[in-house]
C-alpha cells in the first residue's frame, strides 16, 4: 500500500498495472477513452478490459523480448494506441519514453538525443511511423540500432504469456523528458508512487467523481497530458474523451463543442487554449455551444493571465460558462505535475500589486486598477502531503509572506531526480534550508510569493520562455539565430518574451558585423526562417543592433532583462527594426464572410467585385476597408463561397472599366435585385450578360461548398492570397514554391491559412498532415486532395454532337466475342452458363451425364429436404407463391417477420431485414448513411456492383488488398481523418480463395480508427464455428462488435434473397428509408418459409454442420496427399485447387467432367492467369466416396498426361 491516502479515497492500488487491472476486472465494459479522430464526429473507443488485454499483450509481447527493466522509446501519433503501449511498457517492467513522433523530411536529431540519454534498446510506434523514419535512420546511428516495433502486429496468444513483473511504488515507471537545452535534453525520473500520488492529488482538488467526464486535447508525451488526460480517468475511474491537438488547433471550436456534445465537467490547457478560444471562435459557432456542464477549466502550464480569465468569462458566459469554474493552478514535471491549486468551484483569486514593489521582490497589495497596480491570479495554496516554501535563491533561506523568491517543493510527488544526471539531480532535487536545515527539497526555479495563504507565481529565476504552454530556452533560439546569417556576431543576442495586448510576443536582438552594409531585409528573412524551422515558433520582433551595443555583465553575459527595457524604451542603437503587424486579423472570420460578403468574380473581361448585405438591404454596397475583395486581384482570380442566396450582377465586356454598370467600387447606384432564394450552386456567366454570383451563410458542420475550379491556376492564386493576407507581403514576395518555414509561420499560424481555405471551400483537412505542408505548392495539393472531391467536367464544344454506333463494333462486345470463339474452338462453351437437372445434391445431370456435383453452394444440402418442402408447400398454400407487392404495399407475410426475428436471434444481432437481392440490401444501407464526405472500402474481388449505391451517395469507394491488412491500416492512417465516415466491406470466407478473414486484427483497426464494419456471411452462416452462427462464433467473439452483416438466403438455408443484420439503428435506417429494399418485391413467402426451416434444422441437427466441417477437411487433405497446391481454411467447404492458365483450366475442368465430376473452372480476369484454378465446394451430403473421386478424378488427368508439373498441357481435350 502506498503511504498516503488522500480524503475520499477508498482505492489506493500499490502500482499503476494494478490499477489497470481493478478497473478491467470491476468496471470491465465500461468505456475509459474515446477518442475523436478528426475532432468531431469520429470516435473510437476502448474499455477497461480492452486496454488490459492490449497492454497484457504487448507487456507478454516485451517480456518475451527480455526487455525488462530497458527503456522503450513511445512514438505515436495522437490516438488510443499510445495508451495501449504506455500500459503495456508498465505491464512489462519496461520503462516508457513518451516523444513526439518526427515530422515530414525534419531531422531526428532530437529524438536520437533522448534515445541515446535514455539508452532506449527498443522504439514501439505504428507501421506508418516506421515508414516515415526509415529513410532518415541511417543518418542516426543509436536510432539504428533501435529494434523498431509496430504494436499494431503483436504476435497472437501474447497476452496469455504475460506474467507481472516485480514492481512496486518505488518503481521507474517513466522518463519525462523536458524542453532541455539543445542537444541536452533531460529525462525527469518519475516512479509508480510518484503518479499514483499526483492522480490522488488531482482527483481531491478538482472534486473528482465517477460520475464526471473529461475532454482532452493535450498532446499524451507532454505531462498534462498524459497524467491529466490518462491516468487521471482511469484513477477515479471515469471516461475520457481525447482529441489531437492538432485538431483543437486547427479549429478551436472543436474542443468547446466536444465539451457541448459530450456534457464535459472538467478540462482546461495552457492559457494560450482560452485566448484562441475567445480570437477563433465567431459568435455564429458561440450560438451553438451549452457549457453549463463544465465545472472545473483548469489553465496552467504558462502563466495565468487576469485578462484571459475576464475575455473569455465575457466571450462565453452567454453560452453556459461559469467564471467560478476557471481553476488556475500550478506545476512542473519534476513534481510530476499539479503542486498547488485552488477550490474547485469557486471564483479564481486575482489580486492587485504595485509594480514596482514586484520588481525589488516585494508583494504590496494595491486596490484594484490602482495607478502603479498590475493584476496577478493565484495559483490556489499547498495540497496534502506536500510543503511549498518560498526561499531566498542566492541564500537559501526561507522568506515570509509577501516576499518573493524562489518556489521549492517536498512531497511524494517530487520525481526521484534526473536520469543518469547525478550532478543535476543533486542541485536541482537537493534544496536545504540553511536557516532550519530542511530537506531536500525541489529547487523549481520559478519565483513566486504566499499572500494570505495564496501562492502567485512571477517569473523565472532563468530567462525561459513560455510560449503556448511550451518551455524554450533563450540560448537555443539565439543558437538559431546567430548561424542564420554570416552578418550575425557570435554570442551578441538575447531572445526574449514581451507582453502586449495580453499575448506574449517573442522578440529577438542581435548585433551584426561591421561589414554588414546597406540592405538588411535577408537579415530578418534569415532569422524568421531559422526560428521557424528550429523551434516552430513565429518571431514577433527583431532589432539588429550596432556591433558592440548589447548589454552584458561585467562577466561578459548578456543581460536579457536589459535588452528587453530597452527594446520596449527603444532605446536600443537599432539598425534595423522589425515588427510583425497586430493591428488586424489575418483573416476575415467564417462569420464575417458568411454575414457580410459574397464576392464574385468572371474570368477573360468581365466585372470583379465584392457585395455587401446588410439586414434587409438590396443590392451592392462598399468593401468593407482592411478586407482584400476579388477587386484587388488581377483579372481572373476567383473567391467562391457555397451558400443558398443570389444576386445577378449586370456587367460589361471590360474589366471594372467604364461601361460596368454600377461596379461595386465606384459608389454608383446599383440595380441588383435582392438576394433570392436559391439551390446554392454557382453559376457562370449568362448569355443575358449578368453574372449569378452564390452569397454564404454561416456553415453548418455537415455542409460542404460545391465550388468547381477550371484549372489550376485558381486554386494556386486562392492559396497564395490567403498566403498575403496572412503575411501583409507583396504579391512578389512569395510564390508556390517557397518554403513556409522562410516566412516565418510557425504551427498556429499554418493553422490559420489552412482554416480560411476550410472555411470557403468546404470540408476540411486531416490533422495529421498539416506539419506535412512545407510549401504553398504543397498546401494547393493538400486542398486539390482533401477539399476538392466533387468536380465538375466543361461540356463539349458548342454544336458539336455526338454519334452511337452499332453495339456490336463496341470494344466490350469485340473483347466478349473473342472469348466465346476461343471456347467454341475447344468445345467449352457451355461452361458460360451451365444448366443442371435431376437433384443437384450429391449428384446431378449435365445434359446426358450424371456428375457428382461440386458447383453448388447448398452447404447443407438442405435445398431437397424434407421439412423444408413441408415448409414450402404449406407457404404456397397459404399465402400463394408472390409477396404480391412491397414490403410499405402489403408484401410482407407473417414469414418474413418471423424469420427476421430468427436470423437475428440466431446470430446475436439486434435487428434483421430481408430483401429480394444483396444488391438491395447495399442500396438499402448505402443511400442512407453514406455521403460525398464518406469513403467504402471494399476487399479486392468483392463484386463492385453491391457498392453502385455507395458511389451514387458520392462516396469515395476504393478497394483494398484482403489479405493485406497492413496496407489497409496504412491508408487508414493516412486518410481517416479526411472522412466523415468510413464503412469496411469484407466476405467472412472468400470465394475465390477459401480463406477465413482475420476479423480479431480487422477488429482491432476499427477499434483504432472508427469505421463502420460490414461482412458478408454468404459463405460463413451455416459452415463456420461450432453451431454455425458464422465468423464471430468462429473467433469466439461478441458478435455486436461487428457493425453489420450481409448474406444470401441462397447458401446453407436452401432459399433465395438476402438478409442485412446488425447494430438496430443502421438497420431501421435501411427498413424505412426510401431505397430498393423498401420498394421491390418483397421476397416469396415460399423463399421465406425455406429458409426458416433450414435454420431451424441447423439448430436440431447440429452432425450436419460436423459433417460439412469433416468433408471439408478430407477433400483438402486428399488433394493435398496427390501433391496439389490447395488454398484455404481446412474447415471451410470452398476447395481451391490451382491448376494452371485460364484456358487450361477450362481444359481441365472438361476433362473432370468426362469422369463424372462437377467443379467450377476460375481464371482470368477473376483471378491471376497463372494463378487460375479448379473450384471444389463440400456439402454436408457428399460422402467419402465423392470425394475420393474428385482428388483421383484430377490426380488420374495428371498421370493421363493433362497437367505437367502441376499445370495441364495446353492441348485441347479429347472428345
Amino acid at each position: 500500500m502506498l503511504p498516503y491516502r488522500l480524503p475520499g479515497m477508498f482505492f489506493v492500488p500499490p502500482d499503476l498495472v494494478e490499477l489497470l487491472r481493478h478497473r478491467a476486472t470491476y468496471q470491465p465494459d465500461e468505456i475509459a477513452f474515446t477518442f475523436l479522430v478528426d475532432g468531431e464526429d469520429q470516435q473510437v473507443h476502448i474499455t477497461n478490459a480492452e486496454l488490459d488485454r492490449q497492454a497484457r499483450a504487448i507487456g507478454g509481447w516485451l517480456q518475451s523480448m527480455g526487455l525488462e527493466g530497458e527503456r522503450a522509446l513511445l512514438l505515436y501519433p495522437p490516438g488510443l494506441e499510445f495508451i495501449a503501449a504506455f500500459f503495456g511498457c508498465l505491464y512489462a517492467g519496461v520503462v516508457a519514453v513518451p516523444v513526439y513522433p518526427p515530422r515530414k523530411n525534419r531531422s531526428l536529431q532530437r529524438i536520437q538525443a533522448i534515445a541515446e540519454d535514455a539508452q532506449a534498446r527498443v522504439a514501439l510506434t505504428t507501421q506508418a511511423v516506421i515508414r516515415r523514419v526509415e529513410p532518415l535512420i541511417d543518418e542516426t546511428p543509436h536510432l539504428k540500432q533501435l529494434r523498431w516495433l509496430a504494436t499494431c502486429h503483436v504476435p497472437p496468444q501474447m497476452e496469455d504469456r504475460w506474467q507481472k513483473p516485480p514492481i512496486s511504488s518505488e518503481t521507474l515507471a517513466f522518463l519525462q523528458y523536458t524542453s532541455g537545452s539543445t542537444g541536452m535534453p533531460k529525462g525527469v525520473m518519475l516512479n509508480h508512487g510518484n503518479l499514483l500520488h499526483n492522480s490522488a492529488l488531482i482527483a481531491y482538488v478538482f472534486e473528482h467523481t465517477r460520475s464526471g467526464i473529461g475532454v482532452f486535447w493535450l498532446p499524451s508525451y507532454h505531462d498534462m497530458g498524459l497524467i491529466g488526460g490518462i491516468l487521471q480517468p482511469l484513477f477515479v475511474g471515469r471516461p475520457n474523451i481525447l482529441m489531437s491537438p492538432l485538431a483543437f488547433l486547427q479549429k478551436p471550436f472543436r474542443w468547446l463543442w466536444a465539451i457541448t456534445r459530450f456534457r464535459a465537467t472538467t478540462s482546461g490547457g495552457p492559457n494560450f487554449a482560452y485566448e484562441l478560444c475567445v480570437d477563433k471562435i465567431p459568435p455564429a459557432q458561440r450560438a451553438q455551444l451549452d457549457l453549463s456542464s463544465w465545472q472545473v477549466a483548469f489553465n496552467g502550464a504558462e502563466p495565468v493571465r487576469a485578462e484571459t480569465i475576464e475575455r473569455f468569462t465575457e466571450a462565453f458566459a452567454p453560452y453556459g460558462f461559469r467564471r467560478e469554474a476557471f481553476f488556475p493552478c500550478y506545476g512542473l514535471a519534476e513534481a510530476t505535475l499539479i503542486v498547488t491549486g485552488g477550490y474547485a468551484k469557486q471564483p479564481p483569486v486575482i489580486r492587485w500589486f504595485l509594480t514596482d514593489a514586484l520588481e525589488r521582490g516585494r508583494a504590496i497589495p494595491a486596490p484594484e486598477h490602482a495607478p502603479g497596480a498590475r493584476p496577478l491570479v493565484g495559483c490556489g495554496q499547498t495540497l496534502p502531503d506536500q510543503r511549498v516554501l518560498i526561499v531566498d535563491p542566492e541564500n537559501c533561506r526561507k522568506l515570509p509572506e509577501g516576499h518573493i523568491g524562489e518556489i521549492w517543493v517536498q512531497g511524494p510527488s517530487v520525481a526521484m531526480g534526473y536520469w543518469n544526471r547525478p550532478e543535476a539531480t543533486a542541485v536541482t532535487f537537493g534544496g536545504y534550508v540553511r536557516d532550519t536545515g530542511e530537506g531536500p527539497f525541489l529547487r523549481t526555479g520559478d519565483l513566486g510569493f504566499f499572500h494570505q495563504g495564496e501562492l502567485f507565481v512571477t517569473g523565472r529565476i532563468k530567462d525561459v520562455i513560455i510560449l503556448r504552454g511550451r518551455n524554450i530556452y533563450p540560448q537555443d533560439i539565439e543558437l538559431t539565430v546567430q548561424h542564420s546569417h554570416p552578418w550575425l556576431r557570435p554570442d551578441a543576442g538575447a531572445a526574449f518574451t514581451v507582453e502586449q495586448d495580453g499575448r506574449e510576443r517573442l522578440v529577438v536582438v542581435h548585433e551584426v558585423e561591421r561589414r554588414a552594409r546597406g540592405h538588411l531585409e535577408p537579415v530578418l528573412q534569415a532569422i524568421r526562417k531559422a526560428v521557424a524551422e528550429e523551434h516552430d515558433l513565429a518571431v514577433d520582433a527583431i532589432v539588429l543592433i550596432k556591433p558592440g551595443t548589447i548589454p552584458k555583465t561585467s562577466s561578459n553575459k548578456i543581460q536579457r532583462h536589459a535588452c528587453r527595457q530597452g527594446y520596449l524604451e527603444r532605446s536600443l542603437a537599432a539598425l534595423a527594426w522589425w515588427e510583425r503587424p497586430e493591428s488586424e486579423p489575418a483573416f476575415a472570420t467564417e462569420g464575417q464572410i458568411g454575414e457580410e460578403y459574397a464576392a464574385v468574380g468572371v474570368e477573360s473581361g468581365t466585372a470583379t467585385a465584392a457585395a455587401r448585405f446588410g439586414p434587409g438591404r438590396k443590392g451592392l454596397g462598399h468593401p468593407q476597408p482592411g478586407l482584400h475583395v476579388a477587386g484587388d486581384s488581377p483579372a481572373g482570380e476567383r473567391a467562391q463561397f457555397s451558400g443558398i442566396s443570389t444576386w445577378e450582377v449586370p456587367v460589361s465586356s471590360s474589366t471594372g472599366g467604364p461601361g460596368a454598370k454600377a461596379p461595386a467600387d465606384s459608389g454608383g447606384s446599383s440595380s441588383a435585385a435582392a438576394p433570392a432564394a436559391g439551390d446554392g450552386k454557382s453559376q457562370g456567366p449568362r448569355e443575358d450578360g449578368h453574372f449569378v454570383g452564390v452569397g454564404r451563410k454561416e456553415p453548418q458542420p455537415a455542409e460542404k461548398s460545391d465550388g468547381w475550379w477550371g484549372n489550376g491556376r485558381d486554386l494556386e492564386e486562392l492559396v497564395l492570397q490567403h498566403a498575403r493576407r496572412l503575411l501583409r507581403h507583396r504579391s512578389e514576395e512569395i510564390h508556390l514554391d517557397t518554403p513556409i518555414s522562410e516566412l516565418g509561420l510557425d504551427s498556429l499560424q499554418r493553422m490559420e491559412l489552412v482554416t480560411a481555405l476550410e472555411g470557403q471551400l468546404g470540408g476540411r483537412l486531416p490533422p495529421e498532415i498539416l506539419p506535412e505542408l512545407e510549401t504553398f505548392r504543397d498546401v494547393v495539393h493538400a486542398v486539390e486532395r482533401h477539399l476538392l472531391r466533387r468536380q465538375g467536367k466543361p461540356a463539349p464544344p458548342p454544336g458539336q454532337t455526338g454519334q452511337v454506333s452499332p453495339p456490336d463494333s463496341w470494344p466490350e462486345y469485340t473483347r466478349l466475342a473473342e472469348r466465346i470463339k476461343v471456347l467454341q474452338a475447344a468445345g467449352l462453351s457451355s461452361w458460360q452458363q451451365p444448366v443442371l437437372d435431376g437433384e443437384i445434391l450429391p449428384q446431378c445431370r449435365w445434359g446426358s451425364r450424371q456428375v457428382v456435383n461440386f458447383l453448388t453452394a447448398d452447404y447443407l444440402g438442405l435445398g431437397r429436404d424434407p421439412l423444408v418442402r413441408e415448409k414450402i408447400i404449406r407457404a404456397l398454400e397459404q399465402w400463394g407463391s408472390s409477396s404480391g407487392g412491397s414490403s410499405r404495399s402489403g408484401g410482407r407475410r407473417p414469414v418474413h417477420s418471423q424469420l427476421e426475428l430468427q436470423l437475428a436471434s440466431f446470430l446475436g444481432a439486434q435487428s434483421a431485414l430481408l430483401a429480394g437481392s444483396e444488391l438491395a440490401i447495399y442500396s438499402a444501407v448505402f443511400s442512407e448513411i453514406l455521403s460525398p464526405a464518406d469513403w467504402v472500402l471494399y476487399e479486392s474481388g468483392y463484386p463492385r456492383w453491391y457498392l453502385a449505391a455507395a458511389l451514387a451517395a458520392g462516396a469515395t469507394v476504393e478497394e483494398f488488398p484482403g489479405e493485406d491488412l497492413a496496407q489497409l491500416e496504412e491508408r487508414l492512417a493516412t486518410n481517416r481523418s479526411r472522412f466523415r465516415r468510413v464503412v469496411v466491406v469484407v466476405q467472412a470466407i472468400s470465394p475465390l480463395e477459401g480463406t477465413v478473414v482475420p476479423l480479431p486484427e480487422l477488429l482491432g483497426l476499427k477499434r483504432r480508427f472508427g469505421f463502420i464494419l460490414l461482412v458478408d456471411q454468404t459463405h460463413s452462416l451455416g459452415t463456420l464455428g461450432p453451431s454455425g452462427r458464422g465468423i464471430a462464433e468462429h473467433y469466439g467473439i461478441k458478435p455486436e462488435e461487428i457493425d453489420l452483416v450481409v448474406g444470401s438466403l441462397g447458401t446453407s438455408l436452401a432459399a433465395g434473397g438476402a438478409y442485412l443484420a446488425g447494430a438496430k439503428p443502421l438497420v431501421e435506417l435501411a427498413r424505412y428509408g426510401t431505397t430498393p429494399a423498401a420498394q421491390e418485391v418483397a421476397l416469396s413467402p415460399l423463399l421465406a418459409a425455406a429458409a426458416l426451416a433450414a435454420l431451424e434444422i441447423l439448430e436440431d441437427q447440429p452432425q450436419r454442420l460436423a459433417q460439412l466441417q469433416a468433408n471439408s477437411r478430407l477433400l483438402r487433405q486428399l488433394f493435398a496427399e496427390e501433391g496439389f497446391e490447395v488454398l484455404g481454411s481446412p474447415e471451410v467447404p470452398i476447395v481451391p485447387v490451382v491448376v494452371g492458365n485460364s484456358v487450361q483450366a477450362i481444359q481441365l475442368a472438361q476433362g473432370l467432367l468426362e469422369r463424372g465430376v462437377l467443379a467450377l473452372p476460375v481464371g482470368h480476369p477473376t483471378v491471376r492467369d497463372d494463378r487460375a484454378r479448379i473450384r471444389f465446394t463440400c456439402t454436408a451430403v457428399h460422402s467419402e466416396g465423392d470425394l475420393r473421386k474428385a482428388a483421383e478424378s484430377l490426380a488420374g488427368l495428371r498421370k493421363a498426361g493433362r497437367m505437367v508439373q502441376g499445370s495441364p498441357r495446353t492441348q485441347p481435350a479429347a472428345g
